[in-house]
């Protein structure tokens, strides 16, 4: 029997606020903004109706709590979240509501349907077709198809058109083999691709949309001036414009004569830092692209008072925008994401809890002892839980280096006629030794193995200092025996992509926290923030800032400063030489769903920042520990594991 009908009603949010805060703050912790709350009140008052005071609601505020920790969404819930959640709501309503009608329908007509498919039986001139219901939609769908991990050698090849403010693809195929050396087209492009993007991005933000006229700015003109006053202004449009205060967004650099300049599509012009007040929340370094506020003097200077990052996007709404696009053509043939499949692999996703992916801190120097007994003793941790079904590692991520030195080819000992390359080898021969104890891992288990510092071939070259980045995958003739003992193997490139049903993976391996303190430019400022000028800061703020540590605010500063630029190496190519043809591999809009940052320079962290999820599992063998981390697709929580 049918439900009655709900009769719609508008419920104004200040009457659902009571309810929503005895379930949602009060009860689960989390705070509640009015976007968010107009969007709850929207739906009830749409599904529930007059009712709304009732067992329904407080079953459905309930059942959004449930999720948003699930998906680990953070203390605040907003309004493009909460729409997410409710559409993920109305789908499982919708198809409880559909399988019970087609239940209902299949026993009303169960009669029917036998005196019919009977006599079409009896007919020479007619076959039965019987319909079969698909009810396990899962099961046509094979988790395997859609773990791949994505060399940096087959990235599909992109480059952005700031017109049509999408992006163009250059290469129909990924598979791709050989290595291609950049042009001079391609280190031209390097920093034009970005400044674009992060442009448009920029100009995506409510807060620096360029003014139009309205009559609703027209009658409020006095509460919007702030948001009014901060528009993009082009370098060039500032002469003649004397003691004027602008915003302008560029390329932070520093000329032939050492002086700071800040460089756009237009023109460029010299920076005065000297009163420049720099956040402590993240940094700053030659080479980001930057806002900066600030007076322009007749002198051809501007003469900055505070500079920002331009703010991060996060995922779903890039993606919007640039068209779903699927970059590596994992959910589609035709180059955009299939929203049902999408459904299929989340649905999936979300049954599969006992996978995780464990990922190994960095500088995993297979000739130390200590590190070999210490991969002994997790092997052996692993295959207990593989044995008993506790859980199910589907992945055992290595970072490098894996050479206590960096490689070089004159190394050579005359005596025993080895070489360097015999000796690396023997590294990798003897980590096969060790895995052949551990034959379920070896058998259920991907290996995937990212190059560091000192590990081959650039190593040969630069001896572990500043390399050239990307890092192409060891080669695998090093691992040959490896190869033979594992079913699922990947020498991977660094960075590389690992995807995992509706997961985007990025695992990077690279001491990020330690370049940008070397080049951080704050110390250029004769004014710092004062920390004890904290008045207009509300109550929870300073409870809370007492609370956090330095290794949390180190780690924050390194994520914001990352994710807002939008890129994995934010430095001018003196500091740090880019591969510039393969260079889009570092791109970070649209954000990954997970960043596997692993920084033995940086404090161990488990952050989110902009609905992306990036872990640092740190060294893997420090002060007597071995460190890892292991990460949840279902639940989409990482936890740091120390073993002794």
């Amino acid at each position: 029997m049918d439900s009655p009908a709900v009769l719609p009603i508008s419920l104004q949010p200040s009457n659902l606020r009571p309810l929503a805060y005895r379930v949602l703050s009060k009860k689960h912790g989390l705070n509640i903004q009015s976007s968010a709350l107009e969007r709850l009140s929207e739906y009830v008052g749409k599904k529930i109706g007059q009712e709304w005071r009732g067992a329904k609601t407080i079953a459905f505020l309930e059942e959004v709590a449930r999720l948003w920790k699930e998906q680990n969404k953070g203390l605040f819930l907003d309004g493009e979240n909460i729409d997410m959640v409710i559409k993920e709501i109305s789908l499982k309503q919708d198809q409880q509501e559909k399988a019970s009608r087609q239940g209902s329908l299949a026993s009303s007509k169960t009669s029917l349907a036998g005196i019919v498919s009977e006599d079409l039986s009896q007919s020479q001139s007619f076959e039965v077709h019987q319909d079969t219901q698909d009810q396990n939609i899962t099961d046509q769908v094979q988790w395997t198809e859609f773990f791949k991990v994505v060399d940096i050698k087959n990235y599909k090849k992109y480059k952005y058109n700031h017109v049509r403010k999408q992006f163009d693809v250059l290469s129909s195929s990924a598979d791709n083999q050989k290595l291609e050396l950049p042009s001079t087209q391609d280190n031209v492009d390097l920093f034009i691709q970005r400044f674009h993007l992060l442009k448009d991005r920029l100009l995506r933000n409510e807060n620096f949309q360029p003014a139009t006229f309205s009559s609703t700015n027209s009658f409020s003109s006095s509460g919007n001036k702030e948001v009014e006053n901060q528009q993009i202004s082009s370098i060039k449009n500032l002469l003649g414009r004397h003691g004027q205060r602008f915003f302008l967004f560029g390329l932070l650099t520093k000329s032939a004569s050492g002086l700071w300049q800040l460089q756009d599509d237009t023109d460029s012009i010299e920076l005065e830092l000297s009163q420049t007040l720099f956040p402590t929340n993240c940094y700053f370094t030659a080479g980001n692209f930057i806002i900066c506020e600030g007076i322009y003097s007749s002198s051809g200077k501007f003469y900055v008072s505070s500079m920002i990052h331009p703010p991060a996007e996060k995922r779903e709404a890039s993606l919007e925008v640039l068209g779903k696009m699927d970059f590596n053509s994992v959910y589609s043939n035709s180059g955009r994401i299939d929203p049902s499949l999408r459904t299929k692999l989340l649905q999936l996703e979300k049954e599969l809890s006992e996978h995780k992916i464990v990922v190994l801190g960095g500088d995993i120097h297979l000739p130390n002892l200590k590190i070999v007994e210490g991969l002994k003793k997790l092997f052996t941790k692993l295959s207990k839980e593989l044995d008993t079904g506790a859980s199910e590692p589907v992945a055992l991520i290595f970072n490098g280096s894996f050479a206590s030195e960096p490689f070089t080819s004159t190394q050579i000992s005359y005596n025993s006629q080895t070489t360097a390359s015999g000796v690396y080898k023997s590294y990798f021969d003897s980590l096969a030794s060790i895995l052949e104890q551990f034959p379920t891992l070896c058998a259920s288990c991907k290996l995937v193995f990212i190059p560091g510092d000192n590990d081959p071939w650039s190593s040969v070259v630069t001896k572990g200092s500043n390399s050239l980045w990307p890092k192409f995958k060891i080669p695998k003739i090093f691992g040959s025996r490896l190869t033979r003992l594992v079913d699922d193997i990947e020498w991977g490139s660094n960075p590389c992509k690992m995807t995992y049903l509706t997961h985007e993976i990025l695992l990077v391996r690279d001491d990020l926290a330690e370049r940008l303190r070397r080049n951080d430019v704050s110390h250029v400022s004769k004014i710092k923030e004062d920390p004890e000028d904290d008045e207009e800061k509300l109550e929870i703020d300073k409870i809370t800032k007492l609370n956090i540590s330095p290794d949390v605010m180190e780690a924050r500063k390194v994520v914001k400063t990352v994710l807002d630029q939008g890129y994995l190496s934010p430095f001018v190519n003196s500091v740090r030489p880019l591969v510039a043809n393969y260079a889009n591999g570092l791109n970070l809009v649209p954000l990954p769903t997970l960043l596997i940052l692993t920084d033995t320079s940086c404090p161990r962290f488990d952050l989110i920042y902009e609905n992306c999820h990036v872990v640092n599992p740190g060294s893997f063998f420090s002060e007597n520990k071995y460190n890892y981390l292991e990460y949840y697709p279902s639940s989409r929580k990482a936890k740091l594991v120390e073993l002794y």
